[in-house]
């Protein structure tokens, strides 16, 4: 053992891949643990950059991201234990895993959080981000899909994936990306603002760092747009009407002002603090994600210290002491019914009615459409990516299986892109778990 001294020792990192998660601007994620020791970990993997016309740029830059993140080791950092490729050009990362969901699981169930709870999931994430914007190290692409939740503590919540996103040039350079709402939300005015314009990657700086656009004020807007859409259920630019295309909501970002919260009923002071931290102007946002934490403190507690509670009420009214011990009820033509008996005989009312209605349609033999299998979806050539309700999926020899949502036959709405191809756009109706084979055609062609 003693020639050991002084050399290199390489040792094989093991992972167990369980299940994959879901696919966010061209990484896919699983769930796996790492051997012997059954540790819970996070498996960030790319997709082939060379498959999608990325440079060696794109791949370099992920590396040196990665050595920077993982010096960040303040309570909350989910860290990052590894990098490598499992191929050329096919990068990974290993980052950290906890139990319980990300923010994105707990808004998809409850689709929004009370004003006070969001104020401590503020709290905790400007926690998070402070230490690491002293050290430089904003995070770039925070997004509820990265915010991991244990136990569903908003005060335990832990931040994923520092400095090792695409940035919006890096996507810009990959031929044939579409870009998707998941991909940029998470983006600032001012990055849309800067020339973007794809690049040769045959030609692109050995040295350059896209990650310079990754800016604290960078994540202090991304943080108003995770308070906005836990208050409001939706993010304030961007919608699902088109899932797999974000050029309308780019267009909203760079011309328009975010929804008033006030339209969601909630109060002036708390919308005053949120589009603070979404002002189109880097400069006058907060100067710190703790100033905006600090704001949003004081705009909930004003507001719960408004309204009235039962201690404040003021004590019934007592009839005078000289009050006689009876009183002579008045004459029927003299009655009038009052607002509380006119709301209890409208319930009443809404309580029959609706009784009537449940029987009605309990009797009504079902007509539903019956829940369909699994659709079975490839292409010719293979190796293409289907995007669907702001998913997107990899289409390799292997057919896709796709279940409708809600467990319903209702239309499916795909779009097959590869590069080199033309997109495809489909849209079929499901009876009973149908094949479908999808021929793309080269681009330059004009399909018949």
């Amino acid at each position: 053992m003693d020639t050991l001294q002084g050399g290199m020792l390489s040792l094989e990192h093991q992972y167990r891949v369980q299940t994959p998660v879901g696919r966010h601007a061209f990484a896919r994620r699983y769930q796996a643990t790492l051997s012997p020791f059954d540790d819970p970990v996070w498996l960030h993997l790319y997709t082939p950059l060379e498959e999608v016309g990325a440079g060696p740029t794109i791949y370099r830059r992920i590396k040196r991201s990665a050595r920077r993140a993982h010096r960040l080791k303040h309570e909350g950092v989910l860290r990052l234990l590894d990098y490598g490729d499992i191929d050329k050009g096919v990068p990974f990362v290993i980052t950290e895993r906890t139990t319980g969901p990300t923010l994105q699981d707990l808004l998809d169930d409850e689709g929004t959080l009370t004003p006070e709870r969001t104020a401590r999931l503020v709290r905790r994430l400007a926690d998070i981000l402070e230490p690491a914007h002293r050290e430089g190290l904003p995070h770039g692409t925070l997004d509820p899909v990265w915010i991991q939740l244990p136990g569903g503590d908003m005060d335990r919540a832990g931040i994923d994936r520092f400095q090792v996103g695409l940035t919006l040039d890096e996507l810009r350079r990959i031929s044939g990306a579409v870009l998707t709402p998941d991909a940029v939300r998470a983006f600032p005015p001012e990055t849309f603002a800067r020339d973007t314009a794809p690049a040769d990657a045959e030609h692109e700086a050995r040295d350059s760092d896209p990650t310079e656009s990754f800016s604290p004020a960078a994540d202090i807007y991304a943080l108003g747009t995770i308070a906005y859409r836990a208050l409001t259920g939706v993010h304030p630019f961007f919608d699902d009407e088109d899932p797999t295309d974000a050029s309308e909501g780019i267009m909203r970002i760079q011309n328009e002002e975010p929804p008033k919260l006030s339209e969601f009923g909630i109060d002036a002071e708390i919308d005053d603090a949120v589009q603070r931290a979404l002002n189109r102007r880097p400069e006058r946002r907060w100067e710190s994600a703790a100033d905006f934490a600090d704001a949003f403190d004081r705009a909930v507690s004003g507001t719960s210290a408004s309204a009235p509670t039962s201690e404040d009420a003021p004590p019934p009214a007592q009839p005078p002491g000289d009050a006689p011990d009876s009183i002579e009820p008045s004459s029927a033509d003299d009655t009038k019914p009052g607002p509380a008996s006119t709301l209890v005989t409208v319930a009443i009312l809404a309580f029959v009615i609706t009784n009537i209605a449940w029987f009605v349609w309990y009797l009504t033999p079902s007509t539903t459409t019956p829940s369909p299998s699994t659709v079975q979806v490839r292409s010719e050539p293979t190796g293409a990516t289907v995007y669907r309700r702001g998913r997107s999926e990899p289409l390799g020899t292997t057919p896709l299986q796709l279940k409708p949502s809600n467990d319903r036959a209702i239309p499916l709405h795909l779009k097959l892109t590869k590069p080199g191809f033309a997109d495809s756009q489909i849209t079929f109706e499901i009876a009973d778990g149908p094949r479908l084979s999808v021929e793309l055609t080269p681009e330059g062609n004009s399909q018949e």
